[in-house]
């Protein structure tokens, strides 16, 4: 009996991961896939089209975290 209150607990953990995964993997066999012959023409072009408002392309001029520039004359 001692011996059964050790594994039953392990066994419990599995059977609950193994549901875990089971379940995982119901829900990625049902999500809906599209080629990425599609997405990547759509991905660019949406890049393209909002390039102007990218921080990171366009920075802006007031940026307040850029370093100050200061000409020191000792």
């Amino acid at each position: 009996i001692n011996y059964q209150s050790k594994v039953m607990p392990h066994r419990e953990e599995q059977i609950a991961r193994l549901q875990r995964e089971l379940s995982d993997l119901k829900r990625h066999y049902h999500q809906q896939r599209v080629r990425a012959s599609i997405t990547i023409p759509e991905l660019v072009q949406y890049i393209t089209s909002h390039s102007n408002e990218d921080a990171l392309v366009n920075p802006t001029k007031d940026n307040p975290f850029s370093p100050k520039k200061s000409c020191e004359v000792l």
